[in-house]
């Protein structure tokens, strides 16, 4: 597993800097992060990353089922950290199985994000389900249906 994703760092590297010769690629835990200089900011060069990052799925093929996610743009490497942090995020969207795509930003599925987190802090603080779920959620065991996890998967 480790040479693998190594390798595909790798790739990852050499498709951006033939992209931008000053891109830079790493890969930290399981996740492979790439920062791209860019000279537009906003939505733009946002869609420029999800672009190059696309064409770079495209070009390793289905063998592998990658998921990226792209951060806001970031005007100075003060801004990085957030960057990659709403890069996280939109991974983590994708990884949830928020639809086929394999390529999201942010921007592209900030409220599926926050939804995530409201499910964190629910679960931290062990707040029961209630209301209308909680019927459904008893539906679900008289009947063997799988309403709740249903509205999970809903887009």
């Amino acid at each position: 597993h480790v040479a693998e994703r190594q390798r595909l760092t790798d790739a990852f590297a050499m498709h951006l800097s033939a992209v931008h010769p000053r891109s830079a690629a790493a890969l930290v835990g399981d996740v492979v992060y790439g920062i791209v200089p860019v000279h537009a900011g906003g939505a733009d060069a946002e869609e420029r990353a999800a672009r190059i990052a696309a064409d770079f799925l495209e070009r390793v093929g289905e063998r592998q089922e990658l998921r990226v996610g792209v951060g806001p743009y970031a005007r100075d490497s003060g801004g990085l950290p957030a960057s990659r942090a709403g890069a996280d995020r939109a991974l983590r969207v994708l990884r949830a199985g928020a639809g086929p795509r394999s390529v999201a930003r942010i921007a592209d599925v900030f409220v599926e994000s926050l939804l995530l987190e409201l499910g964190d802090v629910i679960a931290e603080r062990g707040d029961p389900p209630s209301g209308p779920v909680v019927r459904l959620m008893a539906y679900d065991k008289a009947h063997h249906t799988r309403l709740v996890p249903t509205l999970r998967a809903w887009p």
